[in-house]
């Protein structure tokens, strides 16, 4: 049952650089055409659904990781989440100057709503108790 299922945040902060890195060779591996287009397209929604869960994915560990707050205005906001996501739109308009990639504002849109939904759900799960300190 959900109720009873607990986890600890440091233990979460543990993977974050395994994750990172997984993501890093993931880009890296798709620049250099390493990347079998028959995995991506056999996936719901395709590339889409990847951008999604993958940006999402990280952007938990990323809000486990450090509680440090943007204030903008009225506005508080996890700082390194924010970091990440102008980070991911960073990377996908250097898309536009590289020669096996394609800038594409449906990726760039998929990272962004990835990042904020998963953020949202962590922060959830955090203020319900199901992730501890």
């Amino acid at each position: 049952m959900l109720s009873d299922m607990v986890l600890n945040a440091r233990s979460i902060k543990r993977w974050l650089p395994l994750v990172f890195v997984a993501s890093v060779i993931i880009s890296l591996a798709k620049d250099l055409q390493w990347y079998p287009k028959w995995m991506y397209q056999k996936v719901f929604m395709g590339d889409f659904s990847l951008h999604f869960v993958g940006s999402g994915v990280l952007a938990v560990f990323i809000y486990f990781s450090s509680h440090k707050q943007l204030k903008l205005g009225g506005l508080q906001l996890p700082f390194y989440t924010v970091l990440f996501a102008a980070g991911t739109i960073l990377e996908e308009c250097s898309q536009l100057f590289r020669p096996h990639r394609g800038f594409s504002f449906v990726d760039m849109a998929a990272n962004i709503l990835g990042i904020i939904v998963f953020t949202r759900l962590a922060k959830y799960l955090s203020q319900k108790n199901y992730v501890t300190a």
